[in-house]
C-alpha cells in the first residue's frame, strides 16, 4: 500500500504501521461484539475497516447501548451454561446483559438480536427502531416507566449513531460532489443512498 510505504507526514492514522480495525461478531452460540485488527476466518463476521477510531468507538458503544450483548470472554456453549459455571455479573443487574451465562435468554432470541445488530451496522436502522418504540409504548401503558425510558434513550443512541456518521462525512462529500456535478433534483436522491462508516473509507462486510 503506498501509504504504509512512503509513510507522508501528515498521515497520522497509519503512523503506528497497525492494520486496521474491524467490528467483530463471532460466531458462536451467544456471540459477541468487539473492536479487533485481527481477522480470523471462522465464520465471525468483520464491519469495516475503519480509517477513524472516533467513529469506531462510538459506533461500537452505540451497538452496546441499544443492544443488550454479553460483555464477557467465556465460551457460553449449552455445556457451560447447563453446568452453570458462569455467574451473572454486573451487566445483567443493570440491564445491559440479558444473562446467557445461565441460560435466562433461548439463543433463538439472542439470535435474533444479533441478525438486528448485523443489518443495524449496514445502516438498516428502521427495523432496530420500530422495535423499540414498540417495547417502549407496551411499557409506558403497563405502567413501567423506568423500562420504557431505557427504550427511549436506546432510541435517541441510534438518531445519534446516525447523526454521528453524516457529521463525520459531510466534509469529504464536499469536493466530490462539485467534481461530478450533481443537479440540485438529483442531491436528496444522493444522500438518502449513502452509508459511509469513516472519513475516508466505505464499510466493508468480511464474511
Amino acid at each position: 500500500m503506498w501509504l504504509k510505504e512512503n509513510k507522508p507526514h501528515y498521515n497520522i492514522n497509519l503512523k503506528d504501521d497497525k492494520s486496521f480495525p474491524y467490528i467483530r461478531i463471532t460466531k458462536e452460540p451467544y456471540p459477541r461484539v468487539f473492536i479487533t485488527r485481527d481477522i480470523i476466518k471462522d465464520g465471525s463476521r468483520y464491519f469495516g475497516p475503519y480509517t477513524d477510531v472516533y467513529v469506531l468507538r462510538k459506533s461500537l458503544k452505540a451497538v452496546h447501548k441499544i443492544f443488550p450483548i454479553r460483555s464477557c470472554d467465556f465460551l457460553l456453549d449449552k455445556q457451560t451454561v447447563q453446568s452453570l459455571k458462569v455467574d451473572l455479573c454486573l451487566d445483567y443487574h443493570i440491564k445491559k446483559c440479558e444473562g446467557p451465562c445461565e441460560g435466562l435468554v433461548p439463543i433463538n432470541e439472542y439470535s435474533n438480536m444479533i441478525k438486528r445488530i448485523k443489518d443495524f451496522m449496514k445502516g438498516k436502522t428502521n427495523l432496530t427502531e420500530s422495535y423499540l418504540k414498540s417495547k417502549m409504548l407496551i411499557s409506558s401503558n403497563e405502567q413501567r416507566y423506568e423500562e420504557a425510558a431505557m427504550y427511549r434513550d436506546q432510541i435517541n443512541a441510534i438518531e445519534s449513531f446516525k447523526s454521528l456518521s453524516i457529521e463525520k462525512n459531510i466534509s469529504c462529500l464536499v469536493i466530490p460532489i462539485a467534481k461530478v456535478g450533481f443537479s440540485d433534483s438529483s442531491l436528496p436522491h444522493f444522500f438518502a443512498s449513502l452509508r459511509i462508516f469513516s472519513s475516508s473509507t466505505n464499510l466493508l462486510v468480511k464474511p
